[in-house]
């Protein structure tokens, strides 16, 4: 029954960060399959990316799943929560390195958001993320933007 609970209890999990938006559920960024549409990329084509590193020791880490939540505080403060399901593809690992290593991978993660939306608002019409924010109308204007309208109008800002 352990197995069979814990099993539930998963399922519950992965339901809740799952959306009801049919709205969202149709969009293209919801495509967490295992080719997903980062996979696919137009971009990958352009990146450098090195081979994989070969011997003992050595190799590249598999992300299966990735969730955020974010609250806003403030128009200028926010607190962020992930939850993140990483195989580092290594044996032995101690908890206080999965640790470190995932809290410096959160915070890398969070400065390069910051830093493209600070580009976005300094550059909106030639960045390449705001141009693809205008190209995306019925996420971004459809979808997010009356959820953070309404979100603002009920805190009063």
């Amino acid at each position: 029954e352990t197995d069979d609970t814990l099993q539930e209890q998963q399922q519950q999990q992965q339901q809740s960060m799952a959306t009801t938006s049919q709205d969202l559920s149709m969009s293209k960024i919801l495509d967490t399959t295992h080719s997903s549409f980062l996979a696919r990329d137009a971009i990958l084509s352009t990146l450098e990316i090195p081979p994989i590193p070969e011997g003992m020791g050595r190799g590249r880490m598999t992300i299966r799943n990735f969730a955020a939540s974010i609250d806003i505080l403030t128009p200028t403060a926010a607190r962020t929560k992930m939850v993140v399901n990483v195989d580092p593809n290594l044996q032995l690992i101690p908890q206080f390195m999965i640790d470190f290593c995932m809290k410096r991978m959160c915070g890398i993660l969070l400065s390069r958001l910051q830093a493209t939306a600070r580009k976005v608002v300094k550059d909106p019409c030639k960045n390449v993320h705001a141009r693809r924010m205008r190209e995306d109308v019925r996420f971004y204007r459809d979808w997010l933007y009356p959820k953070f309208d309404m979100y603002c109008a009920e805190v009063g800002w």
